[in-house]
């Protein structure tokens, strides 16, 4: 959805709706008007570029929104229902509140929808910083065993399990049963075993002595991947002596061929 809107000059500019609204409150057209340029080169949502360039808090930014469809915002202190969903009321940006309202944080993609269809009466708007934050919260022991159990319970050969697999075992138990048959198998039996398994042995030793010797070809150099193409990504990093090592890690960042990860993390400091 766009919105065709006039500057103090006279020149008509188009807007996405999930920006031009806030110039119906108090916004400056050339802060949105940056922020729809920058949302347009980099392919990302309107609203998730206004807020990831630091043009706009999220709080401003989910106040001014919760005005423009005639809501209440709260930005702390939030009460959810007990029974709230980690992480799916998160990433949807809606839960129930302690009192039955609806408690909203629609991610910045889906702030132009709700502006076309409106809200709910007795809708409470808040950031989904504080959603999050409120949700982890009232579901923290759920939270916790998500975060324990999910790669055991999505992906369990990768998960750490104590002692021996099943088919470990099963193999354990194949070899001990045949090394109880060699022994009292024929002499030529034993030493074709024997034979064997140093062939193998030295198979192995072999192959591993050999593969620094190969030279792979060169992989092709890939085709340059547009910037609307490319992910987003979230950066933890544990810091050491912040004051020294902040400046440098900004300055590493903005030296990687990534213009989406350098211009929504370098921009933030």
């Amino acid at each position: 959805m766009f919105v065709e809107v006039r500057s103090p000059r006279g020149a008509a500019v188009t807007l996405p709706g999930e920006l031009a609204f806030l110039l119906g409150q108090g916004v400056d057209l050339d802060l949105v008007r940056d922020a729809a340029a920058l949302a347009r080169r980099e392919g990302t949502a309107p609203a998730a570029a206004l807020l990831r360039a630091g043009l706009m808090s999220e709080a401003a930014y989910y106040a001014a929104l919760a005005r423009a469809l005639g809501r209440p915002f709260r930005g702390e202190g939030l009460a959810l229902h007990p029974e709230v969903r980690f992480p799916e009321d998160v990433r949807l940006g809606a839960t129930m509140g302690a009192g039955g309202e609806l408690v909203l944080a629609p991610p910045p993609e889906a702030v132009a929808a709700l502006l076309a269809t409106g809200v709910p009466p007795g809708a409470v708007f808040t950031t989904p910083a504080a959603l999050a934050a409120a949700v982890l919260s009232a579901a923290g022991p759920r939270a916790a065993a998500r975060a324990a159990e999910a790669l055991e319970v999505r992906a369990p050969d990768w998960a750490y399990r104590p002692g021996l697999h099943p088919g470990q075992c099963l193999v354990l138990v194949l070899i001990l049963a045949a090394c109880l048959l060699l022994l009292d198998a024929a002499s030529w039996l034993q030493l074709a075993a024997l034979a064997l398994l140093n062939f193998v042995v030295l198979a192995v030793i072999v192959f591993r002595l050999a593969a620094p010797l190969l030279r792979p070809d060169p992989p092709p150099d890939p085709a340059r991947v547009p910037d609307a193409e490319l992910p987003v990504y979230t950066v933890l990093v544990a810091l050491y002596r912040e004051t020294r090592v902040v400046p440098r890690l900004v300055r590493a960042l903005a030296r990687l061929d990534y213009p989406v990860l350098c211009s929504k993390l370098t921009g933030k400091r």
